[in-house]
């Protein structure tokens, strides 16, 4: 049986390699995988800040009205007479 995303092809003594390379990188570098760390967690805060999270969500949908309304140039001349 394969792992999920791997081909058959890979055998496994080459995921034990690569898992040794990350594992080995990780542990050398541990400035630069603290630093991209911090930059994970504060990109994700900043993500966070800007939800918008409701107490009580409103579930209805926003009913929006338009007053219907007849074009200017269709409006009769004699409009403003029949108000007053």
């Amino acid at each position: 049986m394969v792992a999920p995303g791997l081909t058959a092809h890979h055998s496994g003594s080459q995921i034990c390699s690569i898992i040794k390379g990350l594992l080995i990188f990780g542990l050398s570098r541990r400035p630069i995988v603290l630093l991209g760390l911090l930059v994970f967690i504060a990109a994700g805060l900043f993500a966070f800040s800007k939800l918008n999270i409701e107490a009580y969500p409103n579930p209805a949908p926003v009913i929006l009205e338009i007053p219907p309304s007849l074009p200017v140039s269709r409006q009769s001349p004699s409009r403003g007479s029949r108000l007053s």
